[in-house]
C-alpha cells in the first residue's frame, strides 16, 4: 500500500488520524473509482433533517439553495456544498455528503449555479469556475435559521476550485472558518489539457452533454456542433464573462496564483491517478503556511472517487468529517 503525500501541516494530519487510501474491489483503477459515485447513485440514503428551499439573489437573477438541518440537537456549523461541473442539489456526490453531515450535527446548504438544476428558471446562465460573486453572494445570505452558526466550506471538482478561489480573494464573512476541497483542479489550462487526452473521450462527451443542458435556448443554439468543453469555453463562456477566447478565461480564473493568500483553515484531497485533473499542480503552487491546513495526496482513488477498503463511504468523506469537527472543537 502506497502511503499518503502529505503538503502543509503534518501535525494536522496526525491530529485527524488519517490513514492511508486502499482502493476497494471490484471499484479499482481511476475510471472504475471514478463513475462508481453514478454507477451506485440508487442506493443513495436520503438527506436527513428539516428542510426548506431558499431563493439568493445575484446578479444573475435568484440562485435556489436546499437547506437541511438536524432535527435533534444545536448544529455545531453550516456546511454550503458547491458542486462540480454540471453538478446540481441532486448529485449524487452532493447528496452522499450531506445525508453524512446532517447526522453527524451540521447543517447543510446545498446551493446550484446560474442557469442550473433548480437556480435555472430564477437565473441566467452561463457560470463559470471562478464566479466567486455567486459564492459570495451565498456566504452573505445564509437562511435565518442557521446564521448564527460558523461557516464551513465544502467543494467538490470545480466547485472545489470556485471555494479555493473565493477563499484566496478574500472580502468573505467573519464566520467561514474552514474549507475542504476534493478533486479540484488548481490549474484550469492545464486540467482542461488532461480532459482532452483521447482515453478521456467518454468523460468528455458527458460533460459536454450536462453543459448544453444548461445552455439558454440562444447560447444552447450558438452550440450547435461544439464538441469540446474548449470548444464551449471558447466560444460561449469565456465570451460572456469578458475573455477574448478560453485560454484567456482560463488564465484569468485559475485558483493556483491566489492559494497562498488563503487565511482560513484549508484541506485540500486530491488523487494522483485522477483521469482529468492532473495532480502536478498540487505540489507546484503555494500553500498556506497555516498549522491546520494541508494538501492530501492519495496514489489511487480517481475523480471524486475514494472509495477504500473497509468502507462503506468514501474515505474522502469520513476524512472531511473529522476535519470540520476537528475545527469545531477547536473552536469551542
Amino acid at each position: 500500500m502506497k502511503p499518503l503525500t502529505i503538503i502543509g501541516s503534518n501535525d494536522l494530519v496526525q491530529a485527524l488520524g488519517v490513514r492511508s487510501f486502499r482502493q476497494r474491489f471490484p471499484w479499482i483503477g481511476p475510471d472504475l473509482q471514478t463513475i462508481k459515485n453514478t454507477a451506485t447513485a440508487f442506493r443513495l440514503k436520503p438527506v436527513s433533517g428539516h428542510m426548506t428551499r431558499h431563493q439568493i439573489p445575484c446578479k444573475a437573477g435568484m440562485l435556489s439553495a436546499m437547506l437541511n438541518i438536524p432535527l435533534r440537537g444545536k448544529a455545531k456549523a453550516v456546511v454550503v456544498l458547491c458542486p462540480g461541473l454540471g453538478g446540481t442539489e441532486k448529485s449524487s456526490y452532493m447528496r452522499e455528503y450531506a445525508a453524512a453531515l446532517v447526522p453527524s450535527g451540521f447543517a447543510t446548504l446545498r446551493w446550484n449555479y446560474r442557469g442550473s438544476g433548480p437556480s435555472a428558471p430564477t437565473s441566467t446562465g452561463p457560470y463559470n469556475a471562478g464566479l466567486c460573486e455567486d459564492l459570495r453572494a451565498v456566504l452573505n445570505a445564509i437562511p435565518k435559521e442557521v446564521s448564527h452558526l460558523p461557516i464551513f466550506l465544502l467543494g467538490f471538482s470545480l466547485g472545489g476550485h470556485l471555494v479555493l478561489r473565493t477563499l484566496g480573494e478574500g472580502n468573505l464573512p467573519k464566520s467561514v472558518l474552514g474549507a475542504v476541497s476534493i478533486s479540484a483542479p488548481l490549474d484550469l489550462s492545464a486540467s482542461m489539457k488532461t480532459l482532452e487526452r483521447p482515453r478521456n473521450n467518454f468523460y468528455m462527451q458527458y460533460l459536454v452533454k450536462k453543459l448544453k443542458r444548461d445552455l439558454t435556448p440562444d447560447l444552447l443554439e450558438q452550440a450547435e456542433g461544439l464538441t469540446s468543453m474548449r470548444d464551449i469555453d471558447d466560444k460561449i463562456t469565456g465570451p460572456a464573462f469578458g475573455y477574448k477566447d478560453a485560454e484567456d478565461y482560463y488564465a484569468n480564473r485559475s485558483a493556483k496564483s491566489l492559494i497562498s493568500n488563503i487565511e482560513v483553515p484549508i484541506l485540500a484531497i486530491h488523487s494522483m491517478d485522477d483521469p482529468w485533473i492532473p495532480f502536478q499542480s498540487y505540489a507546484t503552487v503555494t500553500w498556506p503556511d497555516h498549522i491546520r491546513s494541508a494538501a492530501l495526496l492519495t496514489p489511487y482513488g480517481g475523480h471524486m472517487g475514494f472509495h477504500g477498503t473497509g468502507d462503506s463511504r468514501p474515505w474522502s468523506l469520513d476524512i472531511m468529517l473529522r476535519y470540520f469537527n476537528h475545527l469545531h472543537v477547536l473552536r469551542a
